[in-house]
């Protein structure tokens, strides 16, 4: 089942209507998500590519959609070509080259994006590619639970308890 599936088999089963429930049992959902993942040592992350495309005359390059980098490609010669990772003291050592970039450190990570420093100053505008990782713990619209069809009832049940327990129904919530 996808997450508003999810959602909406818990609000049908307790008879919720409001926007207010729905968003509160999407919340619980995803509480009860992260800690099962996590409790039996699933991946709470999945692979994924992003793309931007470079500034000319900014070395600094930020990639959303990721919370961490495994690789950046530059495709832009019709093979892709691997950057290499250097530290952030290393590429404030180097001199600054030419286009294609082909090395990169990490000065900032965020939540949802990641920067890097090129050891380029680009002259045109090119696209890099990013291999990275993109949080799994919050689920949405048409996500699906990365774990088997036949667990997601955990999930279910779990928001339905959590409900029952705000709507002071102990034993229901137990059940």
């Amino acid at each position: 089942m996808i997450f508003e599936e999810l959602v909406a088999e818990v609000t049908e089963r307790l008879n919720l209507t409001s926007d207010e429930a729905k968003s509160r049992v999407g919340r619980e959902i995803n509480r009860r998500y992260g800690r099962l993942t996590s409790s039996i040592g699933l991946e709470t992350s999945r692979r994924t590519q992003v793309s931007k495309t470079a500034t000319i005359g900014n070395r600094t390059h930020t990639f959303t959609g990721i919370e961490k980098i495994i690789a950046v490609i530059d495709k832009t010669s019709g093979k892709d070509v691997l950057l290499t990772q250097i530290t952030e003291d290393e590429m404030h050592t180097q001199p600054i080259k030419k286009q294609p970039p082909r090395h990169y450190s990490i000065p900032n990570m965020h939540q949802t994006s990641v920067a890097i420093t090129m050891d380029c100053t680009p002259t045109t505008a090119f696209l890099l590619y990013a291999d990275g990782h993109v949080t799994l713990t919050t689920l949405s619209g048409n996500q699906v639970p990365d774990f088997p069809e036949s667990f997601h009832e955990i999930l279910v049940f779990g928001a339905m308890a959590d409900e029952y327990r705000k709507m002071e129904k102990i034993q229901l919530a137990k059940d």
